[in-house]
């Protein structure tokens, strides 16, 4: 199966997008401020990196957008499942069984929502225990994993939902 990058970028850039949202000061930023123990000082000096750090933000999203990939797609599943058989890496697949799978299947569960979906059960059962077991020796308190983690799973939300209605 052929991976779109294009779709891949556009989710990847989702979790930058929705962190501007996200912690600006009107919404939760302030809050994050406090329970980070950040001063308004702080967070201006912050923004001297604030192209670097966006760059390396956009890369691990791209990677996670790579994950996400074969979570949200089912018929990845069917692809590595059929991965070593003969005609698996021709260009389209010419596996008789691949084929079939395909042409039954193919375009099943490819919805927005369902992306949605395997976003959801990604970010609240992967990202959010290691986001509170990474916070947990740190003393932080559930007010910041809340913040930190329902960014993480609304990104993940958008960003299923866009790989698996457009990839």
């Amino acid at each position: 199966m052929n991976m779109n990058f294009l779709i891949v970028l556009v989710a990847g850039l989702v979790p930058a997008l929705l962190g501007m949202i996200w912690y600006h000061p009107s919404l939760f930023g302030k809050a994050w401020q406090n329970e980070v123990g950040h001063t308004d000082e702080k967070v201006a000096a912050m923004r001297s990196k604030m192209m670097l750090n966006m760059v390396i933000m956009i890369v691990f999203s791209i990677f996670i957008a790579f994950m996400l990939m074969p979570i949200v797609n089912h018929q990845w599943g069917v692809f590595s499942l059929l991965e070593n058989q003969p005609g698996m890496h021709d260009d389209p697949p010419s596996n008789p069984d691949f084929k079939m799978m395909m042409d039954k299947y193919g375009t099943n569960f490819r919805s927005f929502g369902h992306g949605a979906l395997h976003g959801l059960i990604t970010g609240l059962l992967f990202v959010f225990p290691l986001i509170r077991l990474t916070t947990l020796w740190e003393g932080k308190s559930w007010k910041f994993v809340f913040i930190q983690a329902g960014y993480w799973i609304l990104s993940l939300i958008l960003m299923g939902g866009i790989i698996c209605q457009w990839a």
